[in-house]
């Protein structure tokens, strides 16, 4: 939990490119912000999925199933 605030304290930036599908939208970015904005505005039942490209994708996945329970089939490190 502590590593999870210490991100939020750093703006929550990365390296690596997130990319968030939903449907035929697509939003991308570099910090977990957009993550909180992308599932602020998910409907009940609404499919999505998380891609992250670069060095530190595997980080950025980690940091998103911590800040934000989704199933694991959604979340993919590249």
């Amino acid at each position: 939990m502590d590593q999870i605030l210490d991100l939020r304290q750093k703006f929550l930036l990365f390296q690596s490119e997130i990319y968030l599908r939903k449907q035929a939208a697509e939003i991308n970015g570099k910090s977990i912000l957009s993550l909180a904005w992308f599932f602020s505005h998910l409907r009940p039942g609404e499919s999505f999925h998380i891609v992250a490209h670069g060095t530190d994708a595997d980080r950025v996945i980690s940091c998103s199933e911590k800040m934000f329970p989704v199933p694991k089939l959604a979340l993919e490190a590249m």
